[in-house]
Order: C-alpha cells, then structure tokens, then sequence
C-alpha cells in the first residue's frame, strides 16, 4: 500500500519509521524477498556447475523485478544518497556482478555487456557515497578482455582512461591519488588484459596462446578463446591476400592449430581446398584489393592532374 506520493509521501515514510527517503511502505519486505533471491544468485555465480542458464536467468529476473521496486533504483529517483539508499546501491552493485559472472558462464557475450553497462553507471556515478569494490579490478578486467577480443583496440584504450574515474573523489585527489590509480591499473585482471593487447599489437600471437596458464580467474578462459578465433581470422585474412596456394604445416603452425578436427573445422569455415595428398591449399585467384578496385573505377590520375592544375591557377591569382 502506498503512504502518498512526492516529498508527501516521503515525510510520511519517514514518520512511520520506514528508513531515509523510503516511498513505499512495503521496502522492508522488498529488502527480505530479496536476500534469498540474492544468496541463491551468489551460488549460481560461484559454482562451476551452476544450474542451466535458462534457471540462473529466471532467477537474475526475479531479482531484478524486486530491484526495481526499491527507491533508491526506481526511475526518477533522487541524486542526493544518503541512509537506506546506500543499502539500495550496494544491493544492486552486487547483483550486477554477479549478473556478469552468470552471463559469462553461458557464454551469453550481449548480456554481459548490458549488465556490465548497468555496473559501470553504479562505479561511475556513486564513486564517492559508495565504498570501492573489490570486485571491480575483475569485472573492468572482463570487460577489457571483451573489447580485445572483439578486436575493439580504440575503445580498449578509451576504457583504460575512464578507469581512474571509478575512484572517488577523495581518493583521486588524495596525497595518494596517484597510488589508488596505479594500483587498479596494476591489479592482475586489468594488467593481464593489457600484457594481451601489447601482444597482440606486436604479433606474438603464440605469447596469447600461452597467456591461458597465467589467467587471473578462469572466467578470463572465455574471452580468450574469442580473442584467439579474432586473431586466426586476421591471420587467415592475410594469407587469402598474399598467397594462392600454401602448404598445410606451415598454415597449421602459422595459426596454432595442432589439433586435426581444429583444423579440419576452420578450413570447412573458411571454404578452403586442402589438396587430396593434404600437403597445400589452393585459395584460388587472389580477389582484386581495394585499391585495385578503386583505380578501376575512379580516374585517379586524372583527379590528381586537375587538382594540380586548380592549385597553380590558384597559386597565380594569389
């Protein structure tokens, strides 16, 4: 039932004793549906063999429904936080982690990506009314690895910068401001996702292959392979171009596939012919490039010498 609406509503929640800036009678109750939902969301993200996803999802709904209900998390809800809105805050901080953690177990790459939307706004925007997290070294190191591995290097590097910003105020500023960033940016799940991407941009790619026995958490496993796929892909690009035809040991190593069906799945994906004496692959003619397709439509040259001629003219008038 509700007390009244607007700042009506919040005086009369107050005088019934119903907690800071609460607006409905029925938040404690919202607060003890939610901590079974929350302990047994805890259990889903930390097993390895938690329940199918379709249940963790249910459950991840059910827990956001409740969350909603809340008035700290309701829409238009007060910037001031203070009192029983905190709790609110810290609640649902901590289910969008685990929420990551979920969505990262069924491989479901586009729902942690919203959640970890949700999560990044609860470190940004309350950096200074909530302590730090000692979950958010893991879960900025996560989403690193997703921009890596979706061979997103700009916005990797945007990430990077806005990492500090998760600090709060005081601690930014503070004498040792410089230590707070330095440590998160030090932390094992950020520093692993920047020892990747200097890898990758220096082409040591068996370096990546190996990074798998010095993963901070094995949920970083996921994006790994992702990354590794990107990374064939590239390769795989780039022979199609230079060559016609190449010898199958050397592809095999090139691209880091020691196991047969490995193999034999990512020729069948790329479409190519392996010889019957399984020794070369014919790519076939070399499709014309870009620059090639350009110069065939455009007339460049002519371009170029009409340009030279507006710029004497206009060197002349001048």
């Amino acid at each position: 039932r509700r007390v009244g609406s607007g700042d009506e509503g919040v005086k009369q929640a107050r005088g019934k004793g119903l907690g800071i800036g609460c607006k409905r009678s029925g938040y404690l109750v919202e607060m003890e549906e939610l901590q079974p939902l929350l302990a047994r969301l805890r259990e889903c993200a930390a097993s390895a063999d938690a329940p199918s996803t379709d249940a963790a999802n249910t459950l991840l709904s059910k827990v956001k429904i409740c969350m909603i209900r809340l008035p700290a998390l309701a829409p238009g809800a007060a910037t001031r936080v203070s009192g029983s809105a905190v709790e609110e805050l810290l609640l649902a901080r901590e289910v969008y982690e685990l929420a990551v953690v979920i969505c990262l177990r069924g491989e479901d790459i586009a729902a942690f990506e919203r959640n970890m939307t949700h999560l990044k706004a609860l470190y940004f925007d309350y950096s200074d009314v909530l302590p730090t997290s000692a979950q958010m070294p893991l879960m900025f190191g996560l989403n690193l690895m997703r921009l890596l591995s979706e061979n997103r290097i700009a916005e990797f590097h945007t990430e990077l910068e806005l990492l500090p910003q998760a600090l709060s105020s005081k601690q930014a500023h503070s004498k040792d401001g410089a230590a707070h960033v330095s440590e998160l940016l030090s932390s094992a799940p950020v520093a692993f996702s920047m020892r990747l991407e200097q890898d990758l941009m220096e082409g040591a790619y068996p370096r990546i292959e190996r990074s798998r026995e010095s993963m901070p958490h094995e949920l970083f496993g996921v994006f790994l392979d992702r990354l590794m796929q990107t990374v064939r892909g590239e390769v795989a690009d780039c022979m199609e171009k230079a060559y016609e035809r190449i010898d199958v040991s050397y592809a095999r190593k090139v691209l880091m596939l020691n196991d047969s069906d490995a193999w034999a799945t990512f020729c069948a994906e790329r479409g190519w012919l392996v010889s019957s004496d399984n020794s070369t692959i014919d790519f076939g003619e070399k499709k014309p490039s870009l620059a090639s397709e350009i110069e065939d439509t455009v007339p460049t040259v002519e371009v170029m010498r009409r340009s030279i001629a507006y710029a004497k003219e206009l060197e002349r008038i001048i």
